[in-house]
């Protein structure tokens, strides 16, 4: 039986280098709104919820259609968000049947994510077996974009997995000029 795919979106209005940064206007609506309209295309997850710790941005999100999860704000990342809700997630999004499922972990400030990612994670991981505790989509960054400290990059071993992530050129890249 393949597990139930949640679509969750750590989100905070409490940015460190852009404060409101996903509630920002792209194309006449808040970035947030974007992205979880983008995430509810895709056909694979049974839901797609925001994680936050701000009431406002849960409802918010209540009020295009979403549901959230309310989160500490003492989490210092995405990732930390996440988990700290994780069993809240498994009651609210899963079958009683189910005691796990896919928690695919979009970022609110990706406003033009491709729902057939989203559709393709959760493909790869049901094909897999056994099932991987984690799966992160990579791509080939352009040249223009190896050495952008906005970029994160990824060294990937023979056999995919990520060895290493950074903002910083993995490996370096002699005689370029690091972008300022």
């Amino acid at each position: 039986m393949a597990l139930p795919c949640i679509v969750t979106l750590p989100a905070r209005l409490e940015s460190s280098r852009l404060p409101d940064k996903v509630m920002a206007d792209i194309d006449s609506k808040p970035m947030l709104q974007q992205v979880l309209e983008c995430c509810g295309l895709a056909t694979a997850p049974a839901a797609v919820l925001l994680c936050t710790d701000s009431p406002d941005l849960a409802a918010t999100a209540a009020s295009w259609g979403f549901d959230a999860i309310l989160s500490s704000s003492a989490c210092e990342s995405g990732r930390e968000r996440i988990a700290s809700v994780a069993d809240q997630l498994l009651v609210r999004s899963c079958s009683s049947e189910s005691a796990s499922a896919l928690i695919i972990n979009e970022q609110g400030d990706q406003p033009f994510i491709d729902p057939a990612v989203i559709n393709a994670m959760a493909a790869e991981f049901s094909r897999r077996s056994p099932n991987p505790e984690l799966l992160i989509p990579v791509y080939r960054l352009s040249s223009e974009k190896v050495q952008d400290p906005n970029v994160v990059k990824s060294l990937l071993a023979a056999d995919g997995r990520a060895l290493y992530f950074s903002r910083s050129a993995v490996p370096h890249v002699r005689d370029s000029d690091p972008v300022h």
